[in-house]
């Protein structure tokens, strides 16, 4: 799950989010204002009025590449946390935590293409 700031933060620092064509009738908006593709199911999030397939887990990792090592968490139900570690760069892994995962490795891939 990857909120709105942190999605922005993505695109603008390049992320190949997958677009989608703006049709109203493809979306169904949630309850609590989530954005889902009616046909696919996938979630989808808008930025500055375009459309994106919300990048799950595998997608991030994969896009992370060979410098994504591995994700660990506390594991204490009440306050759970993860953190997403990456390759060494000049001796220190990166490293980035979040509240979900996909949390955690979206904000390691904005680490390892720091400019």
């Amino acid at each position: 799950m990857i909120n709105y700031k942190l999605a922005k933060q993505l695109k603008e620092a390049g992320f190949p989010f997958i677009e989608m064509v703006k049709q109203e009738a493809l979306y169904q908006r949630g309850k609590n204002g989530d954005i889902s593709c009616v046909y696919c199911g996938y979630p989808i999030i808008e930025i500055d009025g375009k459309y994106y397939l919300e990048p799950n887990l595998n997608v991030l990792i994969d896009i992370c590449g060979d410098d994504f090592s591995f994700l660990e968490t506390n594991d204490i139900r009440e306050n759970r946390w993860y953190e997403a570690i990456g390759a060494r760069f000049k001796g220190k892994n990166k490293k980035a935590s979040g509240k979900f995962p996909e949390e955690a490795v979206a904000k390691l891939w904005l680490k390892l293409n720091e400019k």
